[in-house]
């Protein structure tokens, strides 16, 4: 072989290498630039027939967050037909080491029967055992007692079923607390006579106490034993203006130890915005759409939130501003769930929130 064939041949072999260098390299910094960049904004709903199918479905989408099972290891039952119980039980949805769901029922034998079955159905797919818990959180007159029956018909029968209730709902509210109760989280005092701040505040896994027009004595004595407990947070914020919680229930908790934080806007959305803003600011991926003019989808949005780390935003079609606010500022924000159907939250209206910060 001639000399200027060899050299022909090895400008050739050193040419062929070095654009298969340059390729690699430049898809190399090609994939990473699409590594940096986020991936489009999305949404999910999730809804059904009436408000105890859409339980479910938030419930299962709450398992879905907790394990590779797909299955919530606890539930929580309470009545789709008031607020005040199932705000309650935010303790209970952060107990264990996944977050529990929020399931309603009515006193009528097809709901009854149809939770008991999804409970059931989750709890089978790990194994039924004594880590697994449901709290009935409400009296007989909220939850019937037929709810324990058909728990036990649908094959329930190894792992405990605790009610809560008390006399009104500011005593079922303390009884789940000082049982359940998490000392070392923040406690968020809300109204027991309005939904919409508890409902804002029900994702940020911290203990919600139900207020009336002032402390009761019990109240007070709450107080008094979570300040003497093991290291306790004495953080208090209050959900909501003066109006919602008076400023002497304020002054009082004050009093009592509590280094009191209000957040309260001039209405539930710009409330809902400040409790996000608050509690939620490690650039959350996800986000729960709430509808503001109701409280029985969002009273099973709190679990979810917290399973998936983000906050849960009331909005309504006359009232998108701050939810609008929220995704602008929030381009972490990936994902967001929106809870009910679409007479509710229409998708028009979901569209203009979700893609407020692309």
């Amino acid at each position: 072989m001639s000399k200027m064939l060899e050299r022909s041949i090895s400008f050739c072999l050193a040419a062929l290498m070095f654009l298969s260098c340059a390729a690699f390299c430049f898809a190399e910094d090609g994939g990473a630039s699409r590594e940096n960049q986020p991936e489009p904004r999305s949404w999910v709903r999730l809804g059904g027939a009436n408000r105890y199918e859409t339980s479910l479905a938030i419930g299962d989408e709450v398992g879905k967050s907790n394990s590779y099972s797909s299955a919530y290891e606890g539930v929580v039952i309470a009545s789709g037909n008031g607020y005040a119980d199932a705000l309650s039980s935010a303790c209970l949805q952060h107990t264990g080491y996944a977050p529990a769901p929020v399931l309603l029922v009515k006193d009528d034998p097809q709901v009854m029967r149809m939770i008991a079955e999804d409970i059931r159905e989750h709890f089978a797919r790990n194994g039924y055992d004594l880590t697994k818990q449901i709290w009935i959180v409400g009296g007989y007159g909220a939850v019937s007692p037929k709810m324990e029956e058909y728990l036990r018909d649908a094959g329930i029968t190894r792992c405990p079923v605790i009610r809560l209730a008390g006399a009104d709902r500011f005593e079922t509210n303390l009884n789940v607390l000082n049982m359940y109760g998490n000392v070392q989280r923040p406690l968020i005092v809300c109204s027991g006579y309005s939904f919409a701040d508890a409902l804002s505040a029900s994702a940020c896994k911290c203990d919600i106490m139900l207020v009336g027009d002032s402390l009761t004595k019990a109240q007070e004595d709450h107080i008094r034993t979570r300040l003497r407990s093991y290291k306790p947070d004495n953080t208090c914020v209050i959900a909501g203006g003066t109006g919602a919680v008076p400023e002497n229930v304020e002054n009082r908790l004050a009093e009592l130890g509590m280094d009191t934080v209000r957040l309260g806007g001039k209405d539930r959305y710009e409330t809902s915005y400040m409790i996000a803003e608050y509690f939620f600011k490690e650039n959350p991926y996800y986000a729960i759409l709430a509808y503001g003019g109701d409280y029985p989808d969002g009273l099973c949005g709190g679990p979810l939130g917290s399973a998936n780390g983000g906050p849960v935003i009331l909005v309504d079609d006359a009232h998108l501003d701050y939810a609008i606010k929220y995704s602008g500022e929030h381009t972490s924000v990936r994902i967001f769930k929106v809870l009910g159907g679409e007479a509710l939250i229409p998708n028009e209206t979901v569209e203009k929130i979700v893609y407020a910060g692309e």
